[in-house]
């Protein structure tokens, strides 16, 4: 090693953080915490966000779609402040903000002081992790947990004290109510313990086997509901959310992470990645546990990806936990690549800058979606936007209509009935046609547990009258014949100068389940009387 690095190297361990990187980590910190906490106030809930909302108002040992930690924060925040969108996100937003410190904390015993603030910062310059809270999904806690589990782990593989071992164990249970997908940490786990001499040593120690029994304990609430309900959750996540058939598309899945990641900091940490295959293979069991979790969360999906990505499923935010590992060592990669390429170096972080600045930018254009130009729209999504507007032209067309006291709603699909029920606060009395779109999603069986369905419709109000809507660009009213007698149109509603189309309808009678599928077409002509 070169004297310069070597010097590096020490002050990194045992140096102080410059002045000037401290004031820049607080700006960029402070600025995003504002950012998501403006923009958390602004936006309306993603889908499944809405979602998360409507399980937590039904509280349940888990779900069909996930386990219950995400409902379950989603129900604290609204408790405490209030039942609005920045409510339903402060704890997320309040747990995504922890992450550079989880980071820190993780790194600080394996490349010290200086090192780890530098990595804690580089997890702000990506822009998923930089956001993270924002979105009201359950991999938020799902990364804190599992950056705060692999940090108890590597205590304790490297200590064997039994705190640790228990820390592990605790965290590790927490995780496995956030998200499935934290059987990809188990996987890294058992790589590094069966692959490894250091990770093999571990199986002699009681430490590792009350971390196990501790960690089995949180999978009691998933596997209960599974075995209630023919593994509805396991079946939804390793298999039916994917139409395994290939699709070329899916080969390009790493350069979504490349995107993703931001160019610069993808490929430093592919540098971080070599180092470490080189460390591994010379013996350094610290970067052999390190290595495992990128494999794990990455190979997986690579592989994987062609036969997944037809059915829309496997998304890039999944292995974002592979690159935590990774930033541990992005300060001693940068100081190895400046002794190559000088102070170009500086481009890797300024580049992730620049990504977030972006990203930033998209995501206050969402919030002001109904406000902004039509050329400026192309940058944002309305899918975050325009829900309350939607909701209050469903309860009035209920108001003026007596036909409809009994306030019945009937959705072509689950996820406008969804995001009705969130922003009208109504948590039964809407209903929803089964389609592919609720099972792809894995939340049919969650709504027939609630009785939300197009069984629980036909069998608890046959007979009645209800309000039908859906959006015009994803549905025929042809297919609401099955369930009523006949259809008699409202009106239309428009959002954004027509680029959202709602159609109302009065449906009725309801038809039973074990009614036969009507030959001719229910739509009646002209408006509803009354």
């Amino acid at each position: 090693m070169h004297q310069a690095e070597t010097q590096a190297a020490g002050d990194a361990r045992t140096g102080t953080v410059p002045p000037a990187l401290w004031v820049a980590a607080a700006c960029l910190y402070v600025g995003l915490v504002a950012a998501k906490i403006y923009l958390g106030a602004r936006l309306d809930l993603f889908g499944d966000g809405a979602f998360y909302w409507l399980e937590s108002r039904h509280p349940a040992i888990s779900y069909s779609d996930v386990p219950f930690l995400a409902p379950l924060m989603v129900g604290l925040g609204t408790a405490a402040l209030g039942d609005t969108v920045l409510g339903a996100r402060s704890l997320f937003i309040a747990v995504g903000s922890t992450l550079p410190f989880a980071l820190y904390w993780m790194a600080r015993p394996l490349v010290g002081h200086r090192d780890a603030v530098i990595a804690a910062i580089f997890s702000l310059l990506i822009p998923v992790p930089g956001t993270l809270g924002l979105l009201v999904i359950p991999d938020v806690p799902l990364l804190i947990l599992s950056v705060l589990t692999l940090g108890a782990l590597e205590r304790a593989t490297r200590t064997g004290m039994l705190r640790w071992w228990v820390l592990t164990g605790i965290f590790a249970a927490c995780a496995f109510n956030a998200h499935y997908r934290f059987f990809f940490f188990v996987l890294a786990a058992f790589l590094y313990l069966v692959l490894t001499p250091g990770g093999r040593a571990q199986w002699r120690h009681r430490g590792l086997y009350i971390a196990t029994a501790i960690a089995a304990l949180g999978l009691i609430p998933v596997l209960w509901f599974n075995l209630s309900n023919r593994l509805a959750g396991v079946a939804f996540h390793f298999v039916g959310r994917h139409p395994w058939q290939f699709d070329p598309e899916g080969l390009v899945y790493l350069l979504t992470q490349l995107v993703w990641v931001t160019p610069l900091i993808f490929l430093t940490v592919a540098v971080t990645r070599w180092h470490l295959i080189l460390q591994s293979r010379i013996g350094d069991d610290r970067s052999a546990l390190r290595l495992a979790f990128p494999v794990a969360y990455l190979v997986p999906f690579v592989v994987l990806s062609p036969w997944a990505v037809g059915g829309n499923s496997t998304t890039a935010h999944w292995s974002l936990f592979a690159y935590m590992p990774l930033l541990v060592y992005v300060a001693p990669t940068l100081r190895q690549l400046s002794q190559r390429f000088g102070r170009w170096t500086w481009l890797v972080p300024a580049s992730g800058a620049m990504f977030m600045t972006l990203t930033v930018a998209s995501v206050t254009l969402t919030a002001h979606y109904p406000t902004i130009s039509e050329n400026a729209r192309r940058f944002a999504t309305d899918k975050m936007s325009g829900w309350p507007d939607v909701g209050a032209a469903m309860e009035a067309r209920l108001a003026a209509h007596p036909e409809l006291a009994e306030g019945l709603v009937v959705a072509d699909n689950y996820y406008l009935a969804t995001q009705l029920a969130h922003t009208t606060k109504r948590t039964s009395g809407l209903y929803n046609l089964d389609n592919h779109k609720i099972y792809r999603h894995g939340r049919a069986v969650q709504r027939a547990i609630w009785g939300f369905g197009e069984r629980g419709l036909r069998t608890d109000h046959v007979g009645k009258q209800a309000l039908v809507v859906f959006e015009i660009a994803g549905a025929r009213p042809a297919r609401f014949c099955r369930v009523f007698e006949t259809l008699t149109p409202i009106d239309t509603f428009e959002l954004f100068e027509g680029e959202r189309r709602y159609r109302f309808f009065i449906g009725g009678p309801l038809r039973p389940m074990e009614a036969p599928k009507p030959s001719g077409d229910c739509v009646q002509e002209g408006p509803a009387t009354g």
